[in-house]
């Protein structure tokens, strides 16, 4: 599948809605697995625990070395339990909201189809890498990378990644614009995803009248239907929570079908890239200096926080 971008025409779209940002402020830690975001950092940053001060200084440190922000884990937890109990209460299976884990060093599906609901909740801050940090956004406006996502080089060189396309969490305005908590998605994505409005001409499908893909007809028709399906299937869940424990098997197709799509080898993307820079991300803190003995001077330490290859800058899905 190739992309070809258009300049976007200038539509009024107020990219402050109602968007939910779970800004946790852990400065974008990125995915081992080379899979670029800002957006799930944290499933598997947990330290462990001991008891009584030892685990408070342990816990300090743990989120020192990781370059997070403690209060903010803890009111993403509190929330998440909140969340939890609201939905349990409105009937929904208690099994359904146990905690996921993910693999956080190779390819998962799972992690794919929570890319796949960030971009539903993203939208419509999309945005299209040109070249260096530059980038265009759906209002037409040139933007550029955020200094601290992991998606950011550190020098001038120009960066190529496996798609062009990126939903971002926030604009930040300062003397430019810059765009946080960027996710490198898939053309697939947003296809089924983030669009309001698809036309086609046969060889090339245009979304929202400025994202040009070139892609069958056919192909990209029966990927926008899955999305009528999709929502009668939530409004279906939403009226009886305990549909969800025996699902028909044409809706349980459904989903499978959805988990496939969101792979990002589904639209010919290798997010696996070896001896190749991907994004150097944000430059690591300097370390503190010790004088006493055991200790360690200055400089970049601690093998230093690479991106090699990450692009998930990711906000602390906990």
């Amino acid at each position: 599948m190739r992309c070809a971008p258009s300049p976007p025409p200038r539509v009024s779209r107020s990219l402050s809605s109602a968007r939910a940002n779970v800004s946790a402020s852990c400065t974008e830690t990125s995915r081992a697995a080379g899979s670029p975001t800002t957006w799930l950092c944290c499933p598997s940053s947990r330290p462990g625990t001991t008891s009584g001060l030892t685990a408070r200084t342990q816990k300090e440190r743990f989120c020192e070395h990781k370059r997070l922000n403690m209060s903010t884990l803890r009111m993403t937890w509190e929330a998440k339990v909140q969340l939890k109990d609201i939905l349990v209460n409105a009937g929904f299976p208690e099994e359904c909201l146990m905690t996921q884990m993910f693999n956080t060093v190779g390819p998962d599906n799972n992690l794919d189809v929570v890319v796949s609901l960030l971009t539903f909740g993203s939208y419509p801050n999309v945005c299209y890498h040109k070249e260096k940090r530059k980038i265009l956004t759906t209002e037409g406006r040139n933007a550029l990378i955020h200094k601290s996502s992991v998606n950011c080089p550190f020098s001038s060189h120009d960066m190529t990644y496996p798609s062009p396309f990126f939903v971002f969490s926030e604009k930040i305005r300062t003397r430019a614009i810059s765009a946080k908590g960027m996710t490198l998605v898939s053309p697939l994505q947003l296809l089924l995803f983030a669009c309001q409005r698809i036309t086609s001409d046969g060889d090339v499908v245009v979304l929202d009248d400025w994202i040009k893909l070139r892609i069958p007809h056919e192909a990209a028709g029966g990927v926008a239907a899955l999305r009528a399906g999709l929502e009668a299937l939530v409004v279906e869940v939403s009226k009886d929570p305990e549909y969800i424990r025996q699902m028909d098997p044409s809706n349980q197709q459904l989903l499978n079908i959805i988990r496939l799509t969101s792979k990002p080898s589904a639209a010919g993307l290798n997010l696996m890239v070896n001896n190749q820079r991907m994004g150097d991300g944000p430059r690591p803190p300097k370390m503190a200096r010790f004088d006493g003995g055991g200790g360690y001077r200055g400089g970049y330490g601690g093998g230093g926080y690479r991106g090699g290859g990450a692009f998930r800058d990711t906000t602390c899905l906990y």
